[in-house]
């Protein structure tokens, strides 16, 4: 999360999962470039997204800790998470 925004890599090279489809089509602040490197160290939250462990909050990105350095998932992750669990209890993509 960065001033506001949900950043994550564009799919070039990368397999964009069912996971990471869900939370572009339902997260209006999602955008869709690279994050700098001072971005990621800047960020109020850092997560990850995979169909095995659905949303995973990291806590420190090169040595620094991530927001306040605390353990868990942030606001947005929790948001995230839900909104995936949500897809899944409905069916999930057709």
């Amino acid at each position: 999360m960065v001033d506001g925004d949900v950043l994550t890599a564009p799919a070039r090279g990368l397999l964009p999962g069912i996971g990471r489809d869900v939370l572009c089509e339902r997260m209006a602040e999602v955008v869709q470039r690279a994050a700098t490197r001072d971005e990621w160290r800047g960020a109020a939250e850092v997560f990850t997204v995979s169909a095995f462990a659905g949303v995973t909050a990291l806590t420190a990105v090169d040595d620094a800790p991530v927001g306040d350095g605390g353990p868990g998932p942030g606001p947005v992750a929790r948001r995230a998470a839900l909104l995936l669990h949500d897809d899944d209890r409905a069916g999930g993509r057709d």
